[in-house]
């Protein structure tokens, strides 16, 4: 009996011994949460995700050398390092050669978002683009005034008594940026791309008991922007909830159609509704986020063939316009799981 028992033991410990590693091996896929270099890439799937390395290419993120010309648009990743969202912050070169950053996250980033702008030699902002003024959306931009020259600031008229808003517009009278409120209706060019505006309307009429409660109020009176090179288009709706986008469709559903998209409110469940995805039609969609918001928005953007990347998973994206309807997206990191297909 004893020596079943030595048999059996010798039989089944190189057994267990490749379980752990292949756990080991699937846990480390998971937590690397890597994702595709360009629009056609596949995904690394289970079946050799012990032997796939995730490729890092923040140099390519932000080697700013092959700009000239093209639109190009990085979605940042940001985090905190606490359970406090990173919020948004996108920065935008056009084929001439002006910055325009949208956003800035929470004040816990504004030390990346600095990173980012040194990595592509940005000396000077030449606008500056406040959607709404939620912390995790104008938190960061405070240092980011304080440490840049900046030429222009757009923000809607919304008003939102908080010590975030207070030092934000200390820091834009303090250096003297000319601010230009925007409103539904309004378009301007911005060097050789032309912005149009869809939200908010000119009336605003604010909540009882503001700015208690005010989170939807706040999110569907975004700056909702669209800019347009040639034929690539772009749209920007901040953190627009299912109604804001409801009521932007009701405005603008001829002219909402864009090959990229922002996807609204880091990808929450709050928005992106099967209604707007299909009137913008986009190609490639970001959420920018340091956690998974929702896989069902996500689910929804796949279902409609659009490319959806997530900065939680993906780090920084960067997509690259020619004014085709062709796009590059190059990733920070690869997937090394197939958790999101």
């Amino acid at each position: 009996m004893l020596k079943m028992i030595n048999k059996f033991k010798f039989k089944i410990l190189p057994l267990i011994i490749v379980l752990m590693l292949l756990a080991g091996c699937f846990k480390d896929g998971n937590a690397s949460g890597a994702v595709v270099s360009n629009i056609n890439a596949p995904v690394v799937t289970g079946q050799n995700i012990e032997t796939a390395k995730a490729e890092n290419r923040y140099d390519k993120i932000f080697d700013p050398s092959k700009d000239e010309g093209k639109l190009v648009i990085r979605f940042l990743y940001n985090a905190t390092g606490t359970d406090t969202k990173s919020g948004d912050s996108t920065i935008i070169k056009t084929p001439d050669g002006k910055v325009m950053l949208i956003d800035g996250s929470a004040p816990e980033t504004a030390n990346q978002i600095k990173r980012y702008l040194d990595a592509l030699g940005i000396k000077k902002i030449d606008a500056i683009v406040a959607s709404h003024p939620h912390i995790d959306h104008i938190g960061g931009l405070t240092q980011i005034i304080y440490q840049y020259q900046v030429d222009k600031l757009y923000r809607s008229a919304v008003e939102y008594p908080t010590s975030i808003t207070k030092n934000f517009d200390k820091a834009v009278k303090d250096r003297g940026i000319e601010t230009v409120v925007l409103k539904d209706g309004i378009s301007f060019d911005f060097g050789v791309t032309k912005i149009d505006v869809y939200n908010p309307i000119e009336e605003i009429t604010y909540p009882q008991n503001y700015p208690d409660n005010s989170t939807a109020f706040l999110n569907d009176n975004s700056v909702v922007l669209k800019m347009t090179y040639k034929d690539s288009s772009v749209l920007l709706p901040g953190d627009l909830y299912i109604g804001g986008e409801r009521s932007v469709l009701d405005r603008h559903e001829k002219d909402i159609q864009a090959d990229i998209l922002k996807i609204p409110h880091h990808g929450a469940d709050t928005s992106s509704s099967s209604t707007f995805i299909k009137a913008v039609q986009p190609k490639v969609a970001v959420a920018m986020t340091d956690q998974m918001a929702s896989l069902s928005v996500y689910n929804s953007c796949r279902k409609n063939n659009v490319k959806a990347y997530i900065t939680a998973v993906d780090g920084c994206v960067k997509v690259v316009a020619d004014g085709t309807k062709e796009y590059e997206v190059i990733t920070e990191k690869d997937r090394t799981s197939d958790f999101l297909k």
